[in-house]
Parts: C-alpha cells; structure tokens; sequence
C-alpha cells in the first residue's frame, strides 16, 4: 500500500503507532507507547512555513542557546583578523589556521548541541506527562548518544518523535535541499578530521562563514519543521 494511504488508513482507524525500538544508534524501550503519528510530508512542510510567518520573536530554548555558541564562534573570527591583519593570502592562513581549525569544531559542537536540544525540548511537548525517569532513559539512548550531528545521524533521531526524514524539508533561496545536505555533512566531516588530527584537518575563513552562516538558516529551518509538527499533533503551537 502506497504510504499516502497508509497515513491515511492510519488518522480513519484510530490507533496511534509505535515507532521501531531500534533505529541505527538510537535504540530504546521507553519510548511511550501512545507516540505521535507520522503526518504527511505535505502538512508538515505547510504547517512549518505558518509557523515561520508568525513566530518570528519567540525563538526556542534551543535556538537561543544556539545564538550564544555561535557568539563564540563569531570571537574567534575576529580573532583570526587580529591575528592575520585580515590578510587573505596564503601567509595569513597560516597563521589564523588554529584559530580556523578550532572556530570549525566549535560550529559543529555548537551545532550538535542544538539538533539534541530541539529534539529534547519537543519530546517534552510532546508527551508532557511522561515521568522523568521515562524521559530520561530516552534521552540517553537517543540525543544522548547522538556522537555528531550529520545527515543520517539527525534524521534517525527525529523518528523518534515522528518527524522520518526531517532533513528533506530544509532548504532555502539559492539553496536546495540537495545543496544543504552536502554541506551539512562536509562540515561534520571536516570537524571529525581536524579532531582527529588528519592531515585533510585544514579550513580557510572564508568556508567557516559560510558554514556559520548555513547553520544559522538551518537552525531556524528545523525549529520551524518541528514546531508545525508540534502543533499538528497536539493541536497547540508550542510557546517559543
């Protein structure tokens, strides 16, 4: 049966679904049993743009702690033009290449931590009545072992709350889904070589704006994904 009918068979009989105890990393077995249904791509991507349009102000938890990080990241661009004289040759790369390397796995912490605590703070809405200790065995065995947020990774997480896929409705103008996607994972990747200190580990300047830049959009983008959804479920606009 195609998945429209599915969805559709599913909001006629009634019963809510169970999502899978396992999804790559993300296994559990407090997940509550009367879990959010997975709405169709369509609503959700419509509920999001609503919600872009009139949520403007209020911001998540989430998204607010994320404007602090990125506060540190923007120190240490500033950093590497007191450094280099922002000279944009090969000499000045050289000497702003620690502070490049560091600003590079700072944004990917930076974003990392977000994608865990969007997620966390809608399971919260979510399931309000879930008890603590429920929460947090799910939060263990889900945000909590996150370990780097690229594609694959964020997208196995927000199953868990009934968001499959959730990546493929980010995009914006002059920057389609495919385009998001592919720099998303370049920057983990990136992060992963300079921590591990492989020899690819370089980054210029001008990559980490771009890259702070991209996270910037995306983080807004998501919230608003995750907000729609919120409120398709519960019938309530969560109060960001």
């Amino acid at each position: 049966m195609p998945l429209s009918l599915r969805n559709a068979e599913t909001r006629r009989s009634g019963p809510r679904t169970q999502p899978p105890k396992r999804l790559g990393g993300c296994a559990h077995s407090s997940f509550p049993a009367d879990g959010p249904r997975v709405h169709p791509t369509a609503r959700v991507i419509r509920d999001a743009h609503a919600w872009q349009v009139r949520s403007k102000a209020m911001p998540s938890q989430a998204r607010l702690d994320l404007d602090a990080r990125l506060g540190d990241v923007d120190e240490l661009i500033k950093a590497h033009g007191l450094i280099t004289g922002g000279g944009v040759g090969r000499p000045a790369q050289r000497q702003g290449a620690a502070v490049t390397r560091a600003g590079v796995v700072l944004l990917a912490a930076a974003m990392e931590g977000f994608v865990e605590d969007l997620y966390e703070e809608a399971a919260k809405i979510l399931w309000p009545n879930v008890s603590a200790a429920d929460r947090k065995a799910l939060f263990d065995d889900t945000s909590r072992r996150l370990n780097n947020a690229d594609v694959r990774k964020t997208e196995l997480l927000y199953f868990n709350i009934g968001l499959p896929w959730v990546l493929g409705h980010i995009r914006w103008q002059k920057f389609p889904n495919a385009t998001f996607k592919k720099s998303l994972d370049e920057l983990v990747t990136k992060r992963n070589q300079i921590a591990h200190g492989n020899k690819q580990g370089t980054a210029q300047l001008g990559q980490l704006r771009r890259w702070k830049n991209m996270v910037t959009v995306y983080s807004s983008r998501l919230e608003a994904v995750v907000a729609g959804h919120i409120e398709t479920v519960t019938g309530s606009a969560p109060n960001w």
